[in-house]
This record gives C-alpha cells, structure tokens and sequence, in this order.
C-alpha cells in the first residue's frame, strides 16, 4: 500500500533572481536564471516521499525534455510514476517565478500539458488512490480530475487533501469529497468570499468557512506559522525564525510533509508540527521541489533547535 498519492501538476521553473520586481512598463536587471524542476503536484509528492512516506503520482507530461527530466527526477526520488500520462498534445507545463532580494515571489504559470490531465486519465490509475492512505490534490489541472480522483479516494475511504492554488471558485461537488483543506491566507480570503463569508482576521475567517463546508483546515501563515481549525476547536503553531533565501514552493513543502505525516497516523496537529519545520528549512534554500527536506534533515533541525 502506498502512503501518498498525489494528482496534480508538473511546471518546470524558469527561476529568475531579481533585487525587486518589476513594476509595469519597467525593465529591471536580473541576477540569475535556474531552469528547476517543480509544480505544486510534483513538488508536493516529493516533499511527501523526502519525508519518509512511499508516493505516487498522477498527472500529465508532455512528449519533450522537461518531461524526461522530471521523469528522471520521480524515478530518483522513488516516486511511483505510472500513473503519469505522456501526451504529444501540449509540451509540459512551465512557470517563471520571480524571486526578489527579501526571498519574496511572484510566479506565472502555463500549464499546457497539464490541462490534459482529466477524468480519464485519473480513472486509468485509480488503483494508485484506492492503494494509498492520503490523496493530495492543488488546482493547477481540471476540475473534472480533481472531482474523479475524490471520487475514488472517498469510495475506498482515502483521506482527502485539497490545496487550492491557484485559487479558483470551488465546486461544491469537490467540497463534499475533501476531508482537508489547506490554504494560505490569501487562499482562504478568497474561499470565504466565494461562498459569501464577510471576512475578520484569520481564525475567524477559517472557522467560518468551516463551518459553511464541514471540513477541517490547516491555514498556512508564513512566517507566523500554520493555524489548524477543525472539531477540537482552532490552534496556531509557530515557526522557527529564519532569513528566508527564497520562497517559492514552501507551501508545497508543507502540504507534502503534512499528508505524510497523517498517512503514517500522526494528528493533524503532530503533523503540523513537522511540515512546519520542513517548510521552514525549505525558505532557506534555491529551488521548488528541490528545496524541500528529508525526514533525517528535519529531524535534525529539530535536536538543534
């Protein structure tokens, strides 16, 4: 039985180092550019599998190099890669984050394979959900695969894990098949506004959108930590402080360690706890999916803490 399965998107990064962002109409000098393998489904299954948890993924490549890398990268990592379609559709999915001095980031994502990731290609791998413990889904390919896979997890009894980024209105029809989801702050902004929630600050936020959706939450915070809001009532938890480098995909790092952390039976405050730690560490490395931690490396930073 695999622990993590993850559907979801592969964006191969264009990474550009800038001191600030550009504002528009302006030209700004860049410091560098690293091509890094990422995307938040594959950077979520990588984080899941450094964190100890066996993982597979389901998704879509294109027939091109970005696709034989990140295939090469899954079979490094020891993700199980079957489920992942090739298609000669759309090349794989690229992303230019933009990273400034302050560790900051803006990303611009074209999917482009990714949107062919639909039912179908999730129904010709639905034993990698029925086999696992945890599902990991984001918002980076269709609906339609998304509520498949849901589909599938809740009928076997999976435990579902929605991350919805990039944010966009949720279907009811998803909702009522997820048992957690993950946002950011911004994220659950525009979760509460979808479903007509007058926004407070973040607790009363998020537990007012659970309340609508009978669904627990783990709200990442940045550099203030993650607040988990589910039956036993809503508690915030801290992060070691940190000069961060760079950003992008700590959120993934996070999601990642946390479904693995609850596929191995830890609570979803335990759970936080850690994928807390890994996504600390994450922020003060280059690099989406390779930024992300071992389970050896967490456990570290914890003894030296």
């Amino acid at each position: 039985m695999t622990d993590v399965c993850v559907v979801g998107s592969f964006m191969m990064d264009l990474i550009v180092r800038s001191p600030r962002f550009p504002i528009p109409g302006e030209t700004v000098t860049g410091i560098s550019l690293t091509p890094m393998p990422g995307g938040k489904g594959f950077n979520q299954a990588i984080a899941a599998a450094r964190a100890g948890a066996s993982t597979a993924m389901v998704g879509c490549l294109g027939d091109d190099a970005y696709g034989a890398e990140f295939r090469e990268w899954m079979r490094r990592e020891g993700v199980d890669a079957e489920g992942v379609a090739t298609t000669t559709v759309a090349g794989s999915g690229t992303a230019v984050p933009i990273v400034d001095d302050s560790g900051q980031n803006a990303i611009v994502i074209v999917p482009q394979a990714n949107l062919e990731a639909h039912a179908d290609t999730v129904q010709a791998s639905a034993e990698k959900i029925t086999g696992s413990k945890c599902l990991v889904m984001q918002l980076e390919i269709p609906d339609d695969a998304n509520v498949e896979a849901a589909r599938i997890a809740q009928a076997a009894g999976v435990h579902v894990v929605l991350n919805p980024a990039p944010f966009r209105e949720l279907s009811r029809d998803l909702l009522e098949l997820v048992d957690l989801v993950v946002p950011n702050e911004h994220e659950l902004d525009q979760l509460a506004e979808s479903l007509g929630i007058v926004r407070g600050d973040t607790e009363e936020t998020a537990r007012a959108v659970r309340d609508a959706i009978a669904v627990d939450l783990v709200v990442t915070i940045g550099a203030d930590g993650a607040l988990v809001v589910d039956s036993e009532g809503a508690t915030t938890h801290p992060v070691p402080d940190v000069k961060p480098i760079n950003t992008v995909g700590a959120g993934d790092t996070f999601t990642g360690n946390l479904a693995a952390g609850l596929a191995r039976g830890a609570s979803l405050r335990d759970a936080t706890e850690r994928a807390n730690i890994a996504a600390t560490i994450s922020v003060t490395r280059v690099g989406a999916a390779a930024s992300t931690p071992t389970s050896d490396e967490v456990d570290a930073f914890i003894r030296e803490s």
